[in-house]
Order: C-alpha cells, then structure tokens, then sequence
C-alpha cells in the first residue's frame, strides 16, 4: 500500500489489513501469510477486506514472547 511505501505507519488503528498487519509484526507478508493461522490469528472479513485486530495480533506477540522466555528460564 501507498502508506506504507512512504514510511508511514498504520499502528495507530484498532484494525489492520494484511500487509499492515505484517508490518505491525515486524514480518514480511509472505511471512505473516504462511504462519498467521498457526498463531491463531483469525481475519475479519468486512466489506470485502480480510483485516486483522490489534489485540490479537498483540497476543500472538505476546505469547510467542512468553514461550520464548520460558525456553531460556
């Protein structure tokens, strides 16, 4: 997307679309694509956008972060 070419970001939003969403975790697309289902990231369609929310993305963060940290405890 244009915004995000121009190096602004989207992270003040409640809602994302896919390439938002990678970005907000720290991810190429393809990425975010091949592994957001794993994570149990679940896409909102509406009006005909797969967008993604915040807060889940913020948990799958989260408890990857926790997971890793438990690894090394």
């Amino acid at each position: 997307d244009d915004r995000l070419k121009q190096g602004k970001t989207a992270f003040g939003k409640d809602y994302f679309r896919e390439a938002e969403a990678a970005e907000y975790c720290c991810v190429s697309v393809s990425q975010f694509k091949a592994h957001y289902a794993r994570l149990g990231l679940v896409p909102i369609y509406f009006m005909g956008r797969k967008v993604f929310r915040r807060t889940d993305l913020q948990r799958a963060i989260e408890r990857a972060a926790n997971a890793a940290l438990e690894l090394v405890s």
